[in-house]
């Protein structure tokens, strides 16, 4: 099972339109608000952000939200663009503004303030990161 979770409600209702194109019966959609996760408690093997994280407000709470929302052995994993233009140099892609980007460091500095540890750093993108990280309670 899938759960989705967006303050989007439009965004949500394309989503339901696409996975229902698709007949994927297994997405649930979640309207939730600005730095709430939406997530069931103690619910998930694997959250995935994926370039959301640079616009959540409170993002230490946050994270520690997101941390209750794992099941025993469960991870989250964070995609985001990176902070340095340099990395968008040659690719003929227009770097993302700003907004849209965020430190790697100040991530790992956050998350850690959250009580998770990286587990990964999977590096096969070049404009973005992409992290695995678990509580800092968990087994690595």
């Amino acid at each position: 099972r899938v759960i989705a979770t967006d303050i989007d409600k439009k965004a949500l209702k394309e989503l339901k339109t696409a996975a229902q194109k698709k007949n994927l019966d297994n997405i649930v959609t979640v309207l939730t608000k600005a730095n709430e996760t939406g997530l069931p408690v103690g619910g998930c093997d694997i959250i995935f952000m994926g370039l959301v994280y640079h616009h959540i407000q409170d993002k230490v709470n946050f994270l520690r939200k997101l941390k209750m929302n794992l099941k025993p052995g469960g991870r989250i994993v964070n995609l985001d663009n990176h902070m340095d233009l340099i990395l968008y140099k040659g690719t003929g892609k227009r770097p993302p503004a700003k907004s849209c980007r965020y430190s790697k460091l100040k991530f790992l500095k956050e998350a850690k303030a959250a009580g998770l540890l990286i587990k990964r750093d999977i590096q096969i993108l070049k404009m973005q990161y992409l992290l695995e990280l678990i509580p800092s309670m968990a087994r690595r």
